[in-house]
């Protein structure tokens, strides 16, 4: 029978499907050997080549077959190899030892964890999804709450507050609780019902590792949500946190955190970082 078959040059799609998930490594390996070899050499030079898992010709190793030109060059039927163990498997005395089967699942095995790393870093993960917040029951470590009428009274606003709260990512709850810690519960900024613990923007970019850029982000957030308003005075600027329920009801739970925890910054931590308001029960 005459041979018909032409070697096609892989398209560029498929060339670069092929080395992106060659992890730059020769794809050979068997239950008794794999090869390590570098397909890019740290001198520049290439020890890679496009190895046919069934043959181009028909007297090639793995030849026999019903693939088209076509399908001879698509990427399911392509790996990349050093040059070395290209001539191993295309080696027709060895046929019987890699067959088909077997340079698939070398393929298969080798690119997939290329494929699933690639993939990992492909994903995009919502921060807030999975979050549990624990909330108060008592409301006791406030000032003079000592039945439970305030708190059957309060509680429904403290869930809300504490929900708005946990659809805020990590990343913009550290700036409220460095806000927090570093905050003067003395000094409030603002006027009447807006007024709110605060901290320099000085202050915060001192202590803070993350960038200033990054900083005034998180901060223009907060403000669009509602629990952050940027302020001047004495020339200079803060960070002052308002409480949502501040102008509706009149309570700052952010001052009264505040007050809880004192110098202690596990406890705004905890309420702030773990959503863990119970911090707020005695």
């Amino acid at each position: 029978m005459s041979d018909t078959r032409n070697r096609l040059t892989p398209a560029s799609t498929v060339t670069r499907e092929l080395y992106l998930y060659s992890g730059n490594r020769c794809a050979f390996q068997t239950s008794d050997e794999s090869c390590s070899k570098s397909l890019l050499r740290d001198d520049g030079t290439w020890n890679c080549e496009v190895a046919h898992i069934q043959g181009v010709k028909r007297t090639a190793a793995r030849g026999d077959h019903s693939l088209d030109d076509e399908q001879l060059r698509h990427s399911q039927n392509l790996l990349l190899l050093c040059r070395e163990h290209h001539k191993v498997i295309d080696n027709k005395d060895l046929e019987d030892h890699y067959t088909v089967t077997v340079v698939k699942k070398m393929k298969s095995d080798h690119e997939s964890r290329y494929r699933e790393a690639m993939a990992g870093l492909a994903r995009i993960v919502d921060t807030t999804a999975g979050l549990t917040p624990r909330f108060p029951v008592n409301l006791r470590a406030l000032d003079g709450v000592d039945d439970g009428a305030f708190a059957a009274a309060s509680l429904p606003d403290m869930t809300a507050f504490v929900s708005t709260l946990a659809k805020q990512p990590p990343a913009i709850r550290d700036l409220i609780a460095l806000i927090l810690i570093h905050g003067d519960l003395e000094r409030r900024f603002g006027t009447g019902l807006h007024a709110g613990i605060g901290a320099s923007v000085v202050h915060i970019e001192g202590v803070a590792t993350t960038k200033e850029c990054e900083i005034a982000r998180r901060a223009r957030h907060l403000e669009q949500v509602g629990l952050l308003t940027i302020l001047e005075d004495d020339d200079l600027y803060y960070f002052t946190l308002t409480s949502p329920l501040a102008k509706d009801v009149g309570w700052d739970i952010f001052a009264d955190l505040k007050s809880i925890a004192g110098d202690d910054a596990s406890i705004i931590n905890q309420a702030i970082l773990d959503l863990d308001f119970t911090v707020f029960d005695r």
